[in-house]
C-alpha cells in the first residue's frame, strides 16, 4: 500500500502543480491579458482554419519561431477545444508540466527522491515573477527556457542513442524557440566534451541539427539578418561595455527583490535577498562537486552541466541587446518587465533542488533545509498572493483567446491577396475577418489609384467589419496625405475629413458610415484623454477641451467620436474578467447615449456575459438603455457563444 501511494505522489503533485497554474488564470492581477499572447492564438486560429502556409508571415515579429511554436500548439488545442482563453492557457501549462517531469525525472536518477521532490516543491511554490511569466504564452524566454534545461535533463543520467538524439533536439528547439535560448547549445557541447561523453556526440549533433532545421528554414525564408532581435543595428560584434551595467541589471539589490521577492514589504524585500543567496549558495556546492569529483559520475556531471547552462547564459545575456528594467530607485521592477530572466528561473531551481537533494543523502539535512527554506518561504507568500486575488464572477471558459481587432489589420497588410482569397473557412470570424479585409483593402486601392471613394463598392448587405475597414483605410491614407501639413493633423479634423470622404462614395448606407466613421475615430482618439486623471477632474481641462471642440462638429462626426471617447474610457478604467463598479468623470452628465454606448462596449469586452451589469459610479439616468446596448454588442466581440441582443440587467443607482 505504501508502495502504491508513494508511486501516486509524484503524479499528484503534478495534477497540484496544474491546478494552482489554471487557478492563477483567474487573476487578473498576475495573469494579465497580453496582446503579444492574443496575436499568437490568432495565428493559431488562422492556421487550423487557413492552413499551415502563412504560418512565418503572421508571427508577432521576425524569427519568433516560439510564435509559431506556441500556434502550432494551439491549433491542435483549437481544434478539440473552444477557441477559449482557458484552453490557450494550456500552452504555457504544457511547458510547466515538461519542465517539471523532465527536471525530478533526472534529478530522480541522478541524486534520488530528495532532489527530486526540491524541484517539484520550488516549481509549486516558485518565485513571484517567475510566476508571472510562466502564465504567459509568448512564445519566446519562458519557454526556451523551459526546453532549454528539459533538453539537458534528457540527456542526464541516460545513455541511448535515442535519449541523447531527442536531448539534442530539444536542447536547440529553446534556439528556434528564441535566441535566448541559445545558451544551451554551446553548454551542452562543452558538458559531453568535459563530462568524458565524447561517445555521444554524433548523435548529439544530428538532434542539434534536427532542432535547428526549422530555424534554418525561417532565416532562408525571413530575408534579414537571423539575429535582428537581440543586437543593435549594424552591430558586427556585441559590445563588451554594456556587460558592467548589463550585470547590474542581474545583481543590484533592487533587482533580486524584483526577480526573487516581494516588493510591498520589508520581509519581502529580505525574501529577494535571501533567495539570491540561496541561489548562489548552491551555485557553489555545484561548483565544488564539479571540482573536486569525478565527472563521469552522476553528481559532478550533473553539477557542471548545471554550472555551465548557468554560467553560458549569464555571458549571453551580458552580451546582447535587450536587459532586464531597472528603474530608478526606489522603485522596483514590475514582473513582465524581468521576462528575459526566464531561462535564469530553471536553472537555479535545478542547482537549488540538486544542492539540497545530495546534502539530504549525505545527510547533511540542516544545510539541506536551510538552503531551501528561504526560496520555499517566498514561494508560499507567492501562492498566498495569487490565490487571495482570484475573480470567479466572469466565466473565462468563454473568453475568447483571440483580439480581433488587434490582428485584423496586420493580417490585411502582411498577407497577399493569394494567401487571403486561399482561405475558405465559412467560420463566423472567418467572414467577418475576410470583410474587414475586402473593406480595408478595397478602399485603400482605390484611394491610392484614384484619390476617391466614389468606385468603392456598396451595398445593405455588406457587414460592419467592412466599414470599419473602409474607415481605417481612409483614417491611414488622410495620415499620409497630410503629414506634411501638421496643423490639419488633429484628430477631429481627420475624422470630418474621413466624412467628407466617405460622402463621395455612391448609396452610401447609413450603418455603413456610422461604422465607417467609428472605425476612423477608435483610431484617432484611442488614448487621447487620461481617465484616470479626468475621474478626479485633474487632466488640465483636457476633456473640457475636447467637449467643446466637439459641439462645432457635424453630427455624424461628433457621434463618432464620442463613441470612440466612451470605448477609450471604458478600457482605460476596467479591467479584464474582473467586474466593479468604475468611477466616471463628474462631466459625463452632459455627455450624449454614443458615449455611453461605447463605455459599455468596452466594458462588455473585459467583463463578459452578466446578469446584473455593476453600475459605473456617476452614470447619468439617461445613459443607461445605451450602456446596455453597448455592453451586449461588446460581449458579442470577445466572448463565445454571445449575441449582441442580450441585453443585461443595471444594477440599481445606490
Amino acid at each position: 500500500m505504501k508502495l502504491r501511494l508513494a508511486g501516486l505522489l509524484p503524479g499528484l503533485a503534478l495534477a497540484a502543480l496544474a491546478t494552482l497554474q489554471l487557478a492563477n488564470v483567474h487573476n487578473p492581477d498576475i495573469i494579465e491579458v497580453d496582446a503579444e499572447e492574443l496575436w499568437n492564438a490568432g495565428q493559431a486560429w488562422w492556421m487550423l482554419e487557413c492552413g499551415l502556409s502563412d504560418t512565418f508571415a503572421l508571427q508577432y515579429r521576425e524569427f519568433c519561431g516560439g510564435c509559431s511554436l506556441n500556434a502550432l500548439l494551439g491549433t491542435a488545442l483549437f481544434s478539440v477545444l473552444p477557441r477559449s482563453w482557458l484552453a490557450w492557457k494550456l500552452i504555457p501549462l504544457f511547458f510547466l508540466l515538461l519542465l517539471a517531469i523532465t527536471g525530478s525525472q533526472a534529478l530522480r536518477r541522478i541524486s534520488g527522491a530528495p532532489a527530486a521532490w526540491a524541484f517539484l516543491g520550488l516549481l509549486l511554490l516558485p518565485p513571484r515573477t517567475w510566476l508571472f511569466i510562466s502564465g504567459l504564452a509568448w512564445g519566446n524566454h519562458y519557454e526556451a527556457g523551459c526546453l532549454a534545461l528539459a533538453g539537458f535533463c534528457l540527456l542526464l543520467g541516460t545513455k541511448g542513442r535515442g535519449a541523447t538524439l531527442l536531448g539534442g533536439l530539444v536542447v536547440s528547439s529553446a534556439t528556434f524557440t528564441g535566441f535566448s535560448g541559445l545558451f544551451a547549445i554551446p553548454a551542452v557541447l562543452l558538458w559531453i566534451h568535459l563530462s568524458g561523453q565524447r561517445n555521444r556526440l554524433p548523435q548529439l549533433l544530428q538532434g542539434i541539427a534536427l532542432g535547428l532545421s526549422p530555424w534554418l528554414l525561417q532565416w532562408w525564408t525571413a530575408g534579414s539578418h537571423p539575429f535582428v532581435t537581440i543586437y543593435q543595428g549594424g552591430e558586427g560584434w556585441p559590445s563588451l561595455n554594456r556587460v558592467p551595467y548589463k550585470l547590474q541589471t542581474l545583481l543590484a539589490p533592487r533587482q533580486l527583490v524584483a526577480l526573487f521577492g516581494h516588493p510591498d514589504s520589508l520581509l519581502g524585500w529580505w525574501l529577494g535577498w535571501l533567495w539570491g543567496t540561496s541561489a548562489a549558495a548552491a551555485l557553489l556546492l555545484l561548483g565544488l562537486w564539479a571540482a573536486r569529483g569525478d565527472r563521469t559520475t552522476s553528481i559532478p556531471s550533473a553539477a557542471l552541466g548545471g554550472l555551465l547552462l548557468t554560467g553560458s547564459w549569464i555571458a549571453m545575456y551580458s552580451l546582447v541587446r535587450f536587459q532586464l528594467h531597472d528603474p530608478p530607485a526606489p522603485q522596483v521592477a514590475y514582473p513582465l518587465s524581468l521576462r528575459y530572466a526566464a531561462p535564469l528561473y530553471p536553472l537555479l531551481l535545478f542547482a537549488l533542488a540538486l544542492g539540497a537533494g545530495e546534502l539530504w543523502r549525505q545527510q547533511a539535512r540542516v544545510l539541506a533545509a536551510s538552503l531551501l527554506i528561504v526560496p520555499l518561504m517566498a514561494g508560499a507568500t507567492t501562492r498566498a498572493e495569487s490565490l487571495s486575488g482570484l475573480s470567479l464572477e466572469s466565466p473565462i471558459f468563454r473568453f475568447e483567446a483571440v483580439d480581433w481587432e488587434f490582428i485584423r489589420a496586420s493580417t490585411a497588410t502582411r498577407l497577399g491577396t493569394e494567401s487571403l482569397n486561399s482561405c475558405r473557412s465559412e467560420e463566423q470570424r472567418s467572414r467577418e475577418l475576410r470583410a474587414y479585409i475586402d473593406g480595408r483593402n478595397g478602399a485603400s486601392r482605390i484611394l491610392h489609384q484614384r484619390g476617391v471613394l466614389n468606385e468603392l463598392n456598396t451595398s445593405t448587405s455588406y457587414p460592419a467589419p467592412y466599414w470599419t475597414g473602409v474607415g481605417e483605410a481612409i483614417a491611414r491614407h488622410l495620415e499620409e496625405s497630410l503629414r506634411k501639413q501638421p496643423e490639419v493633423l488633429q484628430p477631429l479634423n481627420l475624422i470630418e475629413l474621413s466624412a467628407a470622404e466617405l460622402s463621395k462614395v455612391h448609396a452610401l448606407p447609413p450603418a455603413g458610415e456610422q461604422a465607417a466613421l467609428r472605425g476612423a475615430a477608435q483610431l484617432y482618439l484611442a488614448h487621447s484623454i487620461n481617465w484616470q486623471q479626468a475621474q478626479g477632474g485633474w487632466d488640465g481641462g483636457a476633456l473640457a477641451r475636447r467637449t467643446n471642440e466637439l459641439r462645432r462638429h457635424s453630427q455624424p462626426v461628433a457621434s463618432a467620436a464620442w463613441w470612440a471617447l466612451g470605448l477609450d474610457c471604458g478600457r482605460s478604467l476596467s479591467q479584464f474578467h474582473r467586474p466593479r463598479s468604475i468611477v466616471l468623470p463628474r462631466a459625463v452628465q452632459d455627455f450624449p447615449e454614443p458615449f455611453f454606448e461605447g463605455l459599455g462596449t468596452a466594458l462588455g469586452e473585459r467583463w463578459g456575459p452578466l446578469s446584473v451589469l455593476p453600475r459605473p459610479d456617476r452614470l447619468p439616468l439617461a445613459g443607461g438603455r445605451a450602456l446596455r446596448q453597448g455592453y451586449a454588442k461588446g460581449v458579442a466581440k470577445r466572448w463565445l457563444g454571445a449575441l449582441p441582443d442580450e441585453l443585461p440587467e443595471l444594477a440599481l443607482p445606490p
